[in-house]
């Protein structure tokens, strides 16, 4: 699988915002809010990602480059773009590509996604 890390994001991807997975998470990896995409998209009710770490549905081969993109959107205070496979509630994976942007203010970070064509 080929990924794709920038630092410096105009804006978030063209898309229909309905599609979009949007969650955060905060400096230990936990999630703390996600929207119904999850459900919709991803089968996951909100219940069964709240408080569990990001990076843990994350597909074994992608997790050091997840870690590394999340860290250098913390440390670099700047969106940066990475795509994984991520985990669906029936146990399979769905390339998803995603843009994280550490919040300064709040010491989140911020996670939107759109499934890869």
């Amino acid at each position: 699988m080929h990924f794709v890390m920038t630092q410096h994001l105009p804006t978030t991807p063209d898309t229909d915002s309905r599609s979009q997975l949007r969650a955060t998470i905060n400096l230990s990896g936990s999630i703390v809010s996600l929207d119904g995409a999850w459900h919709q998209q991803l089968g996951w009710p909100a219940e069964g990602l709240l408080d569990t770490i990001f990076v843990t549905h994350v597909y074994p081969d992608d997790l050091e480059h997840v870690i590394s993109a999340i860290h250098l959107a913390v440390s670099n205070e700047q969106p940066v773009r990475f795509r994984c496979r991520y985990s669906h509630y029936n146990n399979s994976y769905l390339p998803i590509n995603w843009q994280a942007h550490f919040k300064l203010d709040t010491l989140y970070i911020e996670l939107i996604g759109l499934l890869a064509r």
